[in-house]
């Protein structure tokens, strides 16, 4: 027959074990958290963007800018054709932020015959990527770059709004542009960059 004091150790050692599985589990999200991850596909303006190259994570970073997104990118509109619009962005990675498969600048571009709308817009529709490989050099000593020259993409406008907002008189003008995107570029050497996941939401000033 069991004692209370046979029984008492057992509720102790079974209270113990529950306290290290809740620390445990604690410790795992604290860790989750901390790692970087890839922004939501959110249409708010947020100034996010995030991919992932040949399967690994590629955000944004600067250590040398305060800014969350260290990015130009701006909404055009063209005089020739007339009605013709354009979406530049460039975004930036100097390596601190984990791996980022070696590209510090991935660049986006979109021309299109009328205004930019929502949309699908493939490599014969306007759009274009390129990346700089920070790992690889050419033979003169330059970075490698990746083009979608020879290559595959689209990317899909989500959502084109503009806003305007005035504070103290002064009246400002931007266009929440989001949207996501993918494609496969090569460099001159033959070397390829696979592209997926990617998503933007930005807001440019106009």
């Amino acid at each position: 027959m069991k004692t209370l004091a046979h029984c008492r150790r057992r509720m102790e050692s079974l209270l113990l074990a529950c306290l290290l599985v809740v620390g445990s589990t604690a410790c795992d999200k604290a860790e989750d958290s901390a790692k970087e991850k890839m922004p939501d596909a959110t249409q708010e303006g947020k100034g996010t963007f995030g991919c992932l190259v040949d399967g690994k994570l590629w955000l944004p970073y600067n250590p040398n800018s305060a800014s969350m997104l260290p990015a130009d990118y701006t909404l055009k509109t063209y005089t020739f054709p007339v009605g013709a619009s354009g979406l530049t962005v460039d975004i930036q990675n100097h390596g601190a932020n984990g791996d980022n498969a070696g590209i510090g600048r991935m660049s986006l571009s979109l021309r299109s015959a009328s205004a930019i709308a929502p949309g699908v817009y493939t490599l014969s529709q306007g759009f274009s990527a390129s990346a700089n490989n920070n790992n690889s050099t050419t033979a003169s000593g330059g970075l490698e770059l990746y083009d979608t020259v020879n290559g595959t993409g689209a990317v899909t406008i989500t959502k084109v709004e503009p806003r305007t907002k005035t504070v103290n008189g002064i009246t400002t003008r931007s266009t929440i542009v989001a949207g996501t995107f993918q494609f496969t570029a090569r460099s001159p050497s033959g070397k390829t960059i696979t592209v997926t996941d990617g998503r933007f939401d930005l807001s440019p000033s106009q």
